[in-house]
């Protein structure tokens, strides 16, 4: 299993095209052995994520083949289910201008500010592949010194929000959707 954790990253790193973000994860592995029994099976279970849909496809054909070909190579077998998964989130340029603008007016220039690429995949890229749109991130943390709401990381066990937020997020909605001309 650690071979086919280490070869997955080797070759992802080998074949994305330049300048082209993506990551491979593998955040579980279970091996129900003991310190000197090997496991009859071994479970991974990862994410990859990539902005361009060719590439992720690609990617996701030369792992399957280099899994296989690991696992066979090592006596083993390999039941492999990739699920596609959300495409990555690309803004509309001028849709991104025009909400950041209106933020701006309704947040302060202060409270608005730009993020480098993320590497997100979520439901809401399927509208956006559709009509021009603009996925944002709305800030949860307290103000309140000592208050740590909001300051933990999304997929984290402590996440949490200041639920003061929520208004915050709610009123600049509205106020996109009554000001801006879109």
């Amino acid at each position: 299993a650690s071979n086919v954790v280490v070869a997955a990253q080797q070759l992802v790193a080998r074949l994305c095209p330049p300048g082209q973000p993506s990551v491979l994860s593998f955040g579980f592995m279970e091996a129900l052995g003991s310190t000197n029994v090997l496991p009859n099976e071994v479970r991974l279970k990862g994410t990859f994520r990539a902005m361009d849909e060719g590439w992720r496809h690609q990617a996701h054909k030369a792992l399957t083949a280099l899994i296989q070909s690991t696992c066979q190579a090592h006596g083993c077998e390999a039941d492999l289910d990739i699920r596609l998964g959300y495409p990555a989130v690309n803004n509309d340029v001028s849709m991104a201008a025009a909400l950041k603008a209106v933020a701006c007016e309704y947040l302060g220039t202060e409270r608005v500010h730009d993020l480098d690429i993320r590497m997100t995949g979520e439901d809401f890229s399927y509208f956006a592949n559709e009509i021009p749109g603009c996925f944002y991130r709305l800030g949860t943390a307290s103000p309140e010194p000592g208050n740590d709401l909001g300051t933990h990381g999304l997929h984290t066990p402590r996440f949490d929000v200041d639920e003061e937020a929520l208004k915050v997020g709610t009123g600049l909605m509205a106020y996109a959707a009554a000001t801006a001309a879109w």
